[in-house]
């Protein structure tokens, strides 16, 4: 009987060792924890109606480094290069990954070429997004510099106004689709950057007008804060090409180009005038070009290039 008694109160004894041996093993277990890309949207910082979080962006945008502010279930992280010398710096966020215990932001700070047109005023150039808020901390990762590989022109030969006239002259590019609600990817010569959709663009992307992989015409301008905004954007595979050997100017809002043979002289568009006055086409170039009629009967220039083919 004493025997019996003894036994029972060894396995009694032993319950708990057990059970807080299965529980280091499950803790052991539990931090094992995958590292996960996490999904954000870019921020439209003029639409934002908040006051606070409006205020916590002044506060926080003109300094190097990673910022959160939580508000209600998201929320908005902004990434921040602190002062740069001139304008041309826009900084992108490469990945969010989610971690146990916080979230790592890694981002790029995209610098100009040197022989680029940019602004000599000090610029502050960030970026803001929105996450989930699921409590954990925000915190940076890698956030380094990178030269603009090649300079965004007007699909013609480069030349010193393009950078500082990007708000007029359109510029040709392949649409790749939607990053978010605020912004698009397109490819301009060959490499592919996100632009931010300014509110008269948004409805023409959020109807579909303009579908993935449409060759497209748009234009654009940098904001203070090194982001790029579209400003207008068109379909060019929905209108016709027509291809003609350029002759020169008639004055300066014509100019008169050899069709199938036969000269015309044809308007030019706000947005085209630059590119004639800039000297990008000259004399005897071949072209390609699109045109409208306009209720009075003239022949209206929307795009010109070289034809690259001849």
């Amino acid at each position: 009987m004493v025997k019996r008694i003894i036994i029972f109160l060894l396995c009694i004894a032993l319950v708990p060792v057990m059970i807080v041996g299965c529980k280091e093993d499950e803790k052991v277990d539990n931090n094992e924890v995958k590292l996960a890309e996490l999904q954000f949207e870019y921020v439209d910082i003029s639409s934002i109606e908040n006051e606070s979080l409006k205020d916590w962006v002044q506060q926080n945008y003109k300094t190097e480094g990673v910022f959160a502010y939580a508000n209600d279930s998201h929320k908005y992280v902004l990434l921040g290069a602190g002062a740069q010398n001139t304008g041309g710096y826009f900084v992108e966020i490469t990945s969010v990954i989610g971690r146990e215990n916080d979230i790592v932001i890694n981002g790029v700070l995209i610098t100009p070429n040197k022989d680029d047109d940019v602004t000599t005023a000090i610029t502050y150039p960030y970026t803001c997004i929105k996450i989930v808020d699921d409590g954990r901390n925000v915190v940076i990762g890698s956030f380094d510099k990178q030269e603009k590989t090649k300079k965004v022109s007007s699909g013609t030969e480069n030349n010193s106004n393009n950078e500082q006239n990007n708000e007029e002259v359109p510029i040709k590019g392949i649409y790749v689709g939607q990053g978010d609600s605020n912004s698009v990817e397109i490819i301009v010569n060959d490499e592919a950057r996100a632009y931010r959709l300014s509110n008269e663009v948004k409805p023409i992307i959020e109807n579909g007008v303009i579908k993935d992989g449409d060759v497209i015409l748009f234009t654009y301008e940098e904001n203070e804060y090194g982001q790029l905004i579209i400003k207008t954007i068109e379909t060019l595979d929905k209108m016709q090409v027509t291809k003609g050997i350029y002759v020169g100017q008639i004055d300066g809002n014509s100019v008169e180009i050899i069709v199938n043979d036969e000269a015309r002289a044809y308007r030019l568009s706000d947005e085209v005038k630059p590119i004639i006055e800039n000297g990008v086409i000259k004399d005897g170039d071949p072209v390609l070009f699109t045109y409208e009629e306009n209720e009075y009967g003239q022949f209206i220039i929307k795009h010109i290039e070289k034809d690259a083919s001849k």
